[in-house]
């Protein structure tokens, strides 16, 4: 992996890869997206993607996105994130500058059209439908309702009639205030089946030639990225009609993460995690509960430093959910006071191993390197993910966790099913 900056301020990362022959894949992130959303405009972010959707020279109004592209097309695509609007591109390696030219005139003249904007609304309805009543996002609504300042519409999650009521004009406007008005700071990873040289030379020759903008750091929009800790612990409970067709209670404990340098603390988290949800599951288990398979997890902190959490959930019936929240804390507690086996933590390594995205994933590694000089994420820290998931020892979680635990210092988290 190679990173450069170009005069304009563009960060640029490149990384040689032949997984798929002839082609390569680029990601550009530009800082904003839905940090700067208000209640007018809710939901904006993502429905002004629609403008960057193309396929071959056709123009978003009839291109499917999703697809696999064809060997000598140009596809770009674009989605609207917390921090973060995105424009990825795929193309053969020969046509490359054809297809950044391609993504410059999608930044320098945006335009969404009315046709195309009313399929994407179409869709991103239908995906919000679906995803709401989800168990994980119904506990994250809570989360965010219990620890999030209820006077900023970006925490609030986006409803049909925030979708309902964007227009295609503001859209535009959107984006042209991140690539025209007010030119977002910008990094781009070009991936693939391309020779440094000729990756930096056509990035150079279109993306080069962009207006002046700051460089892209962790510090670029930190004050409305950081978000201050509500103090711990707390709890909340509370009932959901989105839970009825299933009856059985969200149960969930979490703490925050913190910050660390690097990301093999965040990997000795997640490891924890796997260890967490066998002991937890045999517990529940040999109590006679009837829970779901149990879920944990941690993410490095990124769109909003130190708010990462470490969460684990669990679905039981309701008249079995304080027994499932006493065993949450306590497990957690007992992987924070001691380290787990050397055979229990080979036991879910293993599965962590398995998971993880291969090397020849070129479109993992672009967005990762793509979005690396925000997150503050070394290159080569990335690159060593398999190194740290094979070498982290029991110890290592311990501490870890320890670190989060923080005296169980808890959010702790109990949704009822709503009564019909």
């Amino acid at each position: 992996m190679v990173t450069a900056w170009l005069g304009n301020g563009v960060h640029v990362a490149h990384k040689r890869s032949t997984a798929e022959p002839g082609r390569v894949r680029v990601v550009l992130t530009l800082a904003g997206g839905e940090l700067f959303e208000t209640e007018a405009n809710l939901g904006v972010s993502h429905l002004a993607a629609t403008a960057w959707i193309t396929r071959g020279g056709t123009t978003a109004a009839s291109a499917e996105p999703g697809g696999p592209a064809g060997s000598g097309e140009i596809e770009t695509h674009g989605s609207g994130g917390p921090d973060a609007l995105v424009l990825k591109v795929s193309a053969p390696a020969d046509r490359l500058v054809e297809a950044l030219t391609r993504a410059r005139e999608l930044l320098q003249e945006p335009r969404v059209e009315p046709a195309a904007f009313e399929r994407h609304r179409a869709r991103a309805i239908r995906e919000q439908a679906r995803l709401q009543a989800e168990p994980r996002a119904v506990l994250a609504a809570e989360v965010v309702r219990v620890l999030y300042p209820p006077d900023q519409a970006r925490f609030r999650f986006v409803t049909r009639a925030d979708l309902e009521r964007l227009t295609p004009a503001q859209a535009e406007s959107w984006l042209r205030r991140h690539t025209v008005e007010e030119p977002a700071p910008l990094a781009v990873a070009v991936i693939g089946d391309i020779a440094l040289a000729d990756a930096l030379l056509a990035v150079e020759r279109t993306l080069g030639t962009l207006p002046a903008r700051a460089r892209i750091a962790p510090t670029t929009h930190r004050a409305l990225r950081e978000v201050p800790q509500p103090d711990l612990p707390r709890s909340s409970r509370t009932t959901s009609t989105l839970l009825t067709g299933d009856n059985r209670a969200i149960v969930a404990a979490g703490c925050y993460a913190g910050e660390g340098p690097g990301l093999r603390r965040t990997r000795a988290l997640a490891l924890g995690c796997r260890v967490l949800e066998r002991r937890v599951w045999s517990r529940l288990e040999g109590a006679g509960c009837d829970a779901a398979p149990v879920k944990a997890w941690t993410l490095p902190p990124g769109a909003q430093p130190g708010r990462s959490m470490v969460t684990a959930m669990v679905l039981v019936p309701p008249e079995q959910a304080a027994r499932a929240a006493q065993a949450l804390a306590e497990e957690m507690g007992r992987l924070a006071g001691e380290p787990p086996a050397d055979a229990e933590l080979d036991g879910v390594r293993k599965g962590v191993l398995e998971k993880l995205p291969r090397e020849d994933d070129v479109g993992y590694w672009a967005m990762v390197l793509s979005a690396a000089p925000y997150r503050g994420h070394a290159p080569d820290d990335l690159a060593r993910v398999r190194e740290d998931f094979e070498t982290i020892g029991p110890h290592e979680v311990r501490e870890a966790w320890a670190a989060a635990w923080r005296g169980g210092a808890l959010l702790d988290v109990i949704i009822l099913p709503a009564l019909p």
